[in-house]
């Protein structure tokens, strides 16, 4: 058994903002996929029930702009609280395994390792 006692505060922050970066810029996508097919038909409602439909055409391109904004923002925003988010974790597992020990892992192969010259 190999007993995980440190993890390193900065090598959680480098993987937890590359992690978290990497689900917003996928599921951020979808919610912006989302999100522009309501707008889509939202400005298609009110264009078949109003009478002028030419300012509705800007409203929906500042709706999907916005929409894009906020996608683009978000993606390093959610990066770098992702990384504080897993530093955080780090610095508290750390503790943690300082009073009652880190988390046993076991690992098949390490024999093989020991025995090959590098």
């Amino acid at each position: 058994m190999i007993i995980l006692r440190r993890v390193r505060v900065g090598s959680a922050f480098k993987v937890g903002a590359l992690i978290t970066g990497l689900q917003y810029l996928i599921f951020g996508l979808l919610f912006l996929l989302f999100n522009s097919a309501i707008l889509n038909s939202m400005m298609s409602a009110m264009s078949a029930s109003s009478r002028s439909s030419a300012n509705l055409g800007g409203a929906s391109a500042v709706g999907f702009g916005a929409l894009l904004l906020i996608y683009g923002c978000g993606i390093p925003f959610a990066a770098f609280f992702g990384g504080v988010s897993w530093a955080i974790t780090a610095f508290f597992y750390n503790l943690a395994a300082g009073w009652v020990g880190g988390v046993e892992i076991q690992l098949d192969g390490l024999e093989k390792l020991k025995n090959e010259p590098y």
